[in-house]
């Protein structure tokens, strides 16, 4: 099919990385675009060039919950619903992290690729240099969220708990934001490093804005839950996601203010990934569709997800968009 990215006719084609029926994976791309991670629910990763396998990693016992390369691509961290961390280097289990007591939700390696950052199920969050691991402690529930500054020097978490915790590099609690009434469920650093401005999205139907850990803006256009929020690449535009019966994306301005309503999906949606040229916004949604967006304008429908299309990742170059659903992994390529 033809496909407009805004910049004219595309050509589009996609391949299908088969998965055990009824599930799902998590995926990321490689810096280089050559791999894409996608770990499985059986505790393996596979890295893939296209639709071949070329490498099997196995390190875990029970289902991959997060895949994440640092920068330049020379490590890979997995981790699972079994508590534990395993690096690689190519396919070289280099070291295993032990540290969690709970299944780990999400894991976020600083800009320099120096410190790795892990929350899991047991409160904690967790500063990994080396194999060396500093136990953040202040949550009070499940820690689903860590997120770096542009600049690497602050993370922030967010949990059930309602709660932003903003910790420095070397473990200190710096603040605690807690204006959301409900559960965190999303979390997005502004690109420019100067800003210091965190957005979040809560399930109390809320996104907020926090510079120097003050809150700045409350926006409140969303009818349900915000599951997904990302900064376009030049920080211009937050794009935010409404769950289940919202199905909707909202644009703001930096400052707050509404710029748009992006409507089209009938189901909750998933997440929101601009492309790296930030002409485009992706969006995946539980109505099996991922739709892509220049501007205001709607400019094709992908359809090839076999259940709800849940994670998607632009491939590094952006000529790529994987997506993870319920059986397989569609990779949508664009020349």
């Amino acid at each position: 099919m033809d496909l407009l990215l805004g910049c004219g006719c595309l050509e589009i084609e996609s391949d299908f990385i088969k998965l055990e029926k009824g599930k799902t994976a998590v995926i990321d791309w490689a810096p280089n675009g050559n791999l894409l991670a996608v770990g499985r629910k059986d505790g393996t990763v596979g890295l893939f060039e296209g639709t071949s396998e070329a490498f099997i990693l196995k390190g875990h016992r029970n289902a991959i919950s997060a895949v994440s390369w640092n920068r330049d691509g020379s490590r890979l961290a997995t981790a699972g619903s079994d508590n534990i961390i395993v690096l690689w280097e190519g396919t070289e289990r280099v070291a295993t992290l032990k540290g969690h007591k709970g299944p780990i939700y999400q894991l976020a390696w600083s800009p320099d690729s120096e410190v790795l950052a892990s929350c899991a199920g047991d409160k904690k969050v967790i500063l990994w240099k080396g194999e060396v691991g500093e136990v953040l402690e202040g949550h009070t529930k499940t820690v689903t969220m860590v997120s770096w500054s542009p600049a690497g020097d602050i993370l922030a978490s967010g949990a059930a708990d309602a709660k932003i915790r903003i910790w420095s590099r070397n473990g200190d609690e710096i603040a605690v934001l807690g204006n959301h009434s409900k559960a965190l469920a999303s979390i997005a650093w502004h690109p420019d490093t100067k800003e210091r401005l965190l957005a979040s999205g809560g399930y109390d139907h809320s996104v907020r804005l926090w510079r120097e850990n003050e809150e700045i803006a409350t926006m409140r256009k969303h009818d349900d839950r915000v599951f997904s929020l990302s900064w376009s690449p030049d920080g211009k535009l937050l794009a935010s996601g409404g769950g289940f019966k919202d199905a909707k994306i909202h644009l703001w301005n930096p400052d707050g203010t509404h710029s748009s309503t992006l409507d089209g999906h009938t189901s909750s949606i998933y997440q929101l990934r601009w492309s790296p040229d930030g002409e485009t916004l992706a969006s995946s949604s539980y109505d099996q569709t991922v739709r892509l967006w220049h501007g205001e304008k709607q400019t094709t429908v992908l359809e090839d997800a076999p259940g709800p299309a849940l994670g998607i990742e632009w491939r590094p170059d952006g000529n790529a968009l994987a997506c993870a659903s319920m059986g397989g992994v569609v990779v949508w390529r664009f020349s």
